[in-house]
């Protein structure tokens, strides 16, 4: 037996009744130790208590025996890193950096323990040919009605959610394989070899396919997938994805169950991928209608990387970077058209030939040309960063090993990540955008916008004079006092821009020349009256990728009238300091009030930039009193404005009276509040 402090104790003999187990322990770590322990009961009148009694003292002098095994404070820890694919070499490596105190075992130890574990564990360790994957599967498999729902049970559209959150939790999230399946491949050598595989999820996973179906049939469903796999000792792999049939194995087991279980003909619109061609030809497969989206954020790391094909390598950074930037800003179709072989021309021209027909060939062909902002609908944008972040989470909180065997990634890791999705909330209609609250810098673009009728233009159908559109002017190139870049909405700038969205771009502009012509306006059709989604569809990236607010729309309802400014500043949220864990002060920090969110200083350069940030914050003011004494008054940030090129903020007193104060003072009365105790971003009445 091993003590706390590592000290190794063995019985020295036993005492008591027979039968009873009592025994004495001594240390056998010391030469002729004194210290003795064991462990005594008694009754209290309730029941047995156990009491560990010691006596003795450590003697000085070590005894140099050798402990046998593992010390028993390491060995749950030791065989969960075994057991997760660690070799002897690096299960001692971890733990000798997590435990300092105890006795590491040797490698010899560690490995000897690991083939242990593996003859010990249930079901075999290895699985290596498709009879131990059914064996695994036998027990799992979950293909009819009655083992998805329970017996007797069927699919209740209505019913559905609160009769299956009664059901136990292994219930609603263990692992269940839908199919098992077989498939052959050949090698470059011409030996044909057979892999397995399986398609398993667990019952509340599944139920996304009906809330996405729920939330986004209107628009067209979007399915997002990328491989990822777990490699085995030998270097095989559980599942080859780097294969088409895979993918259709996967998808049309998905489609036929969604159709069994709950009667959906599940109908892909839109397919996201990361440029592979056998995922894109499994998504053709099933769904020969789908548009398939490529990601901008790997076709950016891709650009970078092919930078050697470069002569200048300047300019990538000074021409390739911005013009790509400008085509993933393209407002349609054609124009993302044109103005890519506006690019490639200009690239040739400077002798850059071989990356021009790089992009051409890999990035502006086909299905790969998908990854300009606008290329499906608003709320979908051509990435793979949230499945990517998945993945990562997935990788750290649910894996113990990027490398493991295959009973392990089937015994651990996809149970693990299953319970991982079960402290996920239930939403039980996903859609391709979310409700939240209209944001301050939204709300700010927009009042600068409708500041000068120069930064928009009507546009009507002429006969009828009806209006069919507004166009705005881009952030870059409002007309403002403070804005050297300034540039108004004119008719010439609007036809041009409305002929560039049709892939005219004559006459043809200089590359310099695209982000002002093209890029740099934003029209907001008013043809659909059902809901603002419906009535306002602006083209900017910041509404495709959000899909139901921008600067431009808000500018546009209260151009129509459909809401009032103030009504919009009056209901903005009060924005709440950032939750982040603060920084330890150091030794020279004196001043409270200055080495802070809320000193005078950093509020003056955040209301500068944000100018509706401090919206509905509370403040202390200082007023003169009736007896001619200074007094102190709560008040309520209320609107902002803008006069002669100078922010000022009118605030609201507890006493109805109102102030007109400029950046520093009104830095100064958030900060008096924030210094005295008042809570700056919480609402009070006044």
């Amino acid at each position: 037996m091993v003590g706390t402090t590592g000290n190794e104790y063995k019985v020295w003999y036993n005492y008591g009744n027979k039968g009873r187990g009592q025994r004495v322990y001594r240390c056998i770590t010391h030469r002729e130790c004194g210290k003795l322990f064991r462990v005594a009961f008694a009754e209290d009148g309730v029941g047995e208590v156990t009491t560990l009694e010691e006596t003795g003292e450590h003697a000085e002098i070590l005894s140099g025996e050798t402990k046998t095994g593992i010390n028993l404070r390491l060995k749950r820890e030791s065989d969960d890193l075994l057991v997760g694919g660690a070799g002897g070499q690096k299960c001692r490596k971890l733990l000798s950096k997590r435990q300092s105190r105890v006795p590491i075992p040797s490698e010899k130890q560690l490995n000897n323990r690991k083939a242990y574990l593996k003859k010990k564990q249930s079901g075999g360790w290895k699985i290596g040919d498709n009879a131990k994957l059914l064996e695994w599967v036998a027990g799992k498999r979950c293909e009819t009605t009655d083992s998805f729902f329970g017996v007797g049970l069927s699919f209740d559209p209505v019913a559905d959610a609160t009769s299956f959150a009664s059901h136990t939790h292994s219930f609603q999230h263990d692992l269940i394989v839908l199919k098992a399946f077989e498939y052959t491949t050949e090698e470059e050598s011409g030996t044909k070899v057979s892999s397995y595989g399986i398609i398993a999820t667990s019952r509340a996973c599944f139920r996304n396919v009906v809330y996405a179906v729920r939330g986004q049939g209107d628009d067209g469903v979007l399915g997002d997938t990328d491989g990822t796999y777990e490699l085995h000792f030998g270097g095989w792999t559980l599942i080859d994805f780097e294969n088409m049939l895979v993918y259709k194995e996967m998808f049309s087991t998905v489609k036929h169950f969604a159709s069994k279980f709950f009667g959906i003909t599940l109908q892909l619109a839109f397919g996201s991928l990361d440029h592979t061609s056998y995922i894109a030809n499994a998504f053709k497969a099933e769904w020969p209608d789908i548009l398939l989206l490529d990601c901008y954020a790997h076709f950016v790391r891709k650009a970078r990387a092919k930078t050697k094909l470069l002569q200048n390598d300047k300019f990538f950074d000074t021409d390739v970077w911005p013009d790509i930037k400008y085509l993933h800003e393209a407002r349609s179709k054609e124009q993302f058209i044109a103005l890519g072989e506006t690019f490639l021309q200009y690239w040739i021209t400077k002798r850059e030939g071989v990356y021009s027909k790089w992009l051409q060939d890999y990035y502006l062909t086909g299905c790969w040309a998908n990854w300009y902002g606008t290329c499906a609908i608003p709320g979908i944008t051509p990435s793979q960063n949230a499945l990517e972040s998945h993945h990562r989470v997935i990788k750290k909180s649910c894996v113990a090993g990027l490398r493991g065997s295959t009973a392990t990634v089937l015994n651990e890791s996809l149970p693990s990540v299953l319970f991982h999705q079960s402290t996920v909330p239930v939403r039980l209609t996903q859609a391709h955008f979310c409700e939240g609250p209209l944001l301050s810098e939204i709300i700010t673009k927009s009042k600068l916008l409708l500041g000068s009728s120069e930064n928009y233009y009507s546009l009507c159908i002429t006969k009828r004079k009806v209006l069919k559109s507004i166009l705005f002017n881009a952030s870059k190139y409002v007309v403002d006092g403070r804005n050297v870049h300034g540039n108004k909405v004119t008719r010439d700038r609007v036809h041009r821009f409305l002929n560039s969205v049709r892939g005219d771009l004559q006459p043809t502009p200089t590359v310099h020349e695209v982000e002002l012509l093209f890029l740099g306006k934003s029209p907001i059709p008013t043809n659909e009256i059902i809901g603002i989604r419906q009535k306002y569809r602006c083209d900017c990236l910041g509404f495709w990728k959000n899909g139901w607010q921008c600067a431009h729309v808000v500018a546009a309802m209260v151009l129509q009238k459909d809401v009032k400014m103030d009504g919009l500043i009056a209901r903005l949220p009060v924005r709440k300091v950032s939750g982040g864990q603060k920084k330890n002060r150091g030794a020279l920090c004196q001043d409270r009030s200055s080495q802070n969110f809320f000193s005078v200083n950093n509020l003056v350069t955040l209301f500068l930039r944000f100018p509706a940030r401090p919206l509905h914050w509370n403040v202390l003011q200082e007023i003169e009193g009736a007896d001619g004494h200074a007094e102190t008054r709560a008040g309520v940030v209320m609107t902002w404005a803008e006069r002669d090129g100078v922010f000022v903020w009118t605030i609201k007193l507890s006493d109805g009276q109102s102030l007109v104060l400029k950046c520093e003072d009104l830095a100064e009365a958030v900060n008096r509040a924030y210094v005295l105790g008042l809570d700056v971003t919480t609402s009070i009445k006044l």
